[in-house]
C-alpha cells in the first residue's frame, strides 16, 4: 500500500510539473517562485536546469514511523542520499484532522514535518522527493 502511494506521488510530481508544449522553460519571478512556461513573462528570468543541478533521476524517501498522541507535536525528517537535492516533501497520514505546524526543506537534502493530531493518536511519516545528482 505504501509503495503504491509513493509511486503515485512520483507520477503525480511528473504530471504536475509536465507541460505539453514544444519549448517548455523554467522561469523565475522577482520573488523567487519558479514556473514552467512556454515563454517567460517580462518580469521573469529564464533558468537553466543544468546550472540548477536539475539533471538526474527522481526518487522518494520515507522517514521512520512517528507515533504522535493527541495534543502533542511529533516531528519527522526524511533525508535524501548524501549529495542529492530536495525537490519537495510532505507527510503521509490517514488522519483527517491534524495541525501541520511546519513542513519545510530544513537542509538541501532533507525535509522535516511537525504534526499535532486533533482527535486521535496517529502514526505517520514524513517524505522527501529527491533528485539524484551523482
Amino acid at each position: 500500500m505504501m509503495r503504491k502511494l509513493m509511486c503515485f506521488l512520483v507520477v503525480a510530481l511528473f504530471v504536475g510539473i509536465s507541460v505539453s508544449v514544444d519549448a517548455a522553460m523554467l522561469c523565475s519571478n522577482p520573488s523567487g517562485s519558479v514556473f514552467v512556461r512556454e515563454q517567460c513573462k517580462k518580469n521573469e528570468q529564464q533558468l537553466n536546469p543544468i546550472e540548477l543541478g536539475l539533471v538526474g533521476s527522481i526518487y522518494v524517501v520515507q522517514s521512520p514511523l512517528v507515533t504522535t498522541e493527541i495534543g502533542d507535536y511529533g516531528t519527522a525528517t526524511a533525508a535524501c542520499d548524501a549529495g542529492d537535492r530536495v525537490l519537495g516533501g510532505g507527510h503521509l497520514t490517514g488522519a483527517s484532522h491534524i495541525y501541520v505546524g511546519r513542513s519545510w526543506p530544513d537542509t538541501d537534502s532533507s525535509w522535516t514535518v511537525s504534526i499535532a493530531p486533533i482527535d486521535v493518536a496517529i502514526g505517520w511519516y514524513a517524505y522527501v522527493v529527491c533528485l539524484k545528482t551523482n
